[in-house]
């Protein structure tokens, strides 16, 4: 009857088959499936064996045994294998936790657990298929754990580098550091170089292509501070470690400094018109002479930008102060007005004098205050019209010349607008700021067009009032075709007969054109006598070419 010796798994990690499979974990492991074949191979053949001497039905029993605790050694390896693949880095190398760590732990366990109830028979059978089968596993880990360490102390080797190279770049001017931090990044390579089997070509390129980053942004950063005199030096002191980077610095080198220079100059200049911001003409007479100009360390052409900039500061506080002074104007007219007509809705009275008086206590123009003092006095301010003047404004607005609400305030104080008028003046105005703005002017040419006609009576208050008269409406048809049905009702109404009926129904008639002759007629007489007529000029003239 043959003999069976079980053999015992060894039970600490780094005896027995780690061990013996220490130098040949990878040729071990690659026997892969076929080995495993064996095994199941070598359980088969003992069970002929024992079938061959003639074993009984208990012996059929224990390598049934045997062959069930060896499927749950398989089952639980796979487990374990699975679970280990996926721990990386640091983890996986642990001595105590890590892949070998946790093999062996698991070996040991289950060696113990499962040959527990299993006589010596099965015990012998299941530990000659076990053996081969837990070495895979044992040389599985050690190629795990060593790939898995070469990659932690790579990763490692590759972060001191970018400390080093961080610290190099911390202090650029320090040489010594500089020094220090090269030959560690030099050490790191070699450890590499090493440890991943690096040729020396491969390791000196990837020191170089290293070496020619770190420098290069060291003049890169400089020059980014505006720290020329720094990049320059630097540039002297590692340009051989710049590789092709260096002809790149070197013309960014060039070009920053005339950067800075002509910075340099732009300031200079800006500082020049700043302290004469309030009196640009005063820095024009300050700079329009050679002498000046070397005053202010300005060169002839520095001078002419230098006159330029002061023009426009000029320009620049002439609209500021327009600006100010419509608002003023404005407020105050507005203010005034409302003293004069109270608001009843706040129970406000109506207070003449004290209208009268903020007029006189104002900052108005002369004029404005002398005309709306009349138009006080006399109870019409805001009451009277010239439809000319209202023309003459409606016109500047379309034209863009009208770029605040003071001039149509003024109107009212001077007595040449209504309240009706500066309402109307102020709306088309807001109206050229939005989509109204192409078909106003559009109106405006057209009435423009209509009323330029040469005739005796043009110019003259009655085709004044017809013109604004005409304006209003068409501006009114405009506005409403516009809120109805946006850009293409306005179309239509343009396309329609309506603005030529606005023209005809306001156009200069026969009468206006007598009325207008009369008064010419009249301009300069001192007698009492009574004239002719222009009815009675015309019907006599046009008898006496009958006859």
């Amino acid at each position: 009857m043959p003999q069976y010796n079980p053999q015992q798994l060894p039970t600490t990690p780094g005896a027995g088959v780690s061990a013996r499979l220490s130098d040949s974990a990878a040729q071990v492991y690659s026997q892969g499936t076929d080995q495993q074949a064996r095994q199941l191979d070598v359980l088969g053949r003992g069970m002929q064996q024992v079938a061959k001497a003639g074993y009984d039905l208990h012996t059929d029993y224990q390598t049934g045994k045997a062959r069930e605790a060896f499927n749950q050694l398989r089952a639980e390896e796979m487990d374990i294998k699975a679970r280990l693949a996926a721990i990386t880095g640091k983890e996986a190398i642990d001595p105590e936790n890590g892949v070998q760590a946790s093999i062996a732990k698991w070996q040991q366990d289950a060696h113990a657990r499962l040959t527990k109830d299993l006589g010596g028979m099965a015990r012998g059978l299941f530990d000659q298929a076990a053996e081969l089968h837990l070495a895979n596993l044992t040389a599985w880990g050690i190629e795990k754990h060593t790939g898995e360490e070469r990659t932690y102390l790579n990763q490692q080797d590759e972060g001191t580098i970018a400390l080093d190279a961080y610290a190099m770049l911390s202090d650029p001017l320090n040489t010594a550091a500089v020094k220090s931090g090269f030959e560690n990044i030099k050490g790191r390579y070699r450890a590499l170089r090493d440890r991943n089997g690096w040729s020396d070509e491969i390791t000196q390129a990837k020191l170089t292509a290293q070496a020619e980053k770190v420098f290069s942004k060291m003049v890169d950063s400089q020059l980014d501070g505006d720290n020329l005199g720094a990049a320059r030096e630097l540039l002297g002191r590692y340009g051989e470690y710049m590789g092709g980077s260096r002809s790149a610095l070197e013309a960014r080198i060039t070009a920053k400094g005339r950067e800075l220079q002509a910075r340099a100059r732009a300031e200079q200049e800006m500082r020049f018109v700043s302290t004469f911001a309030t009196d640009p003409l005063q820095g024009i007479a300050e700079i329009s002479t050679p002498e000046g100009q070397a005053k202010y360390g300005l060169d002839a052409k520095a001078a002419l930008g230098v006159r330029s900039m002061l023009q426009a500061q000029w320009s620049f506080n002439k609209q500021v102060e327009k600006e100010r002074r419509d608002a003023y104007t404005t407020d105050a007219v507005n203010g005034i007005y409302a003293t004069l007509t109270g608001d009843p809705s706040k129970n406000i009275p109506p207070d003449p004098a004290k209208a009268y008086q903020n007029l006189q206590n104002s900052n108005l123009d002369a004029l404005t205050k002398l005309e709306m003092g009349r138009k006080l006095e006399d109870g019409t301010i805001g009451k009277t019209r010239d439809a000319a003047a209202v023309n003459d404004m409606a016109r500047l607005i379309v034209s863009g010349e009208v770029d605040s609400d003071a001039p149509i305030d003024v109107m009212l104080a001077q007595g040449k607008a209504s309240v009706g008028d500066v309402a109307m003046l102020k709306g088309m105005r807001k109206d050229m700021d939005g989509p109204l703005k192409d078909y106003l002017k559009r109106g405006d040419a057209l009435v423009g067009n209509a009323f330029a006609r040469p005739q005796f009576a043009a110019g003259t208050p009655e085709a004044a009032i017809k013109e604004d008269r005409a304006r209003n409406q068409l501006q009114r048809a405009i506005t409403e075709a516009y809120n109805k049905g946006g850009p293409e009702a306005v179309e239509k109404l343009f396309n329609s007969d309506l603005p030529m009926s606005i023209m005809s129904s306001n156009a200069v008639s026969v009468e206006d054109e007598l009325n207008n002759l009369d008064r010419v007629l009249n301009v300069g007489r001192t007698d009492k006598r009574p004239i002719e007529s222009a009815d009675d000029y015309v019907s006599r003239r046009t008898k006496g070419a009958a006859q």
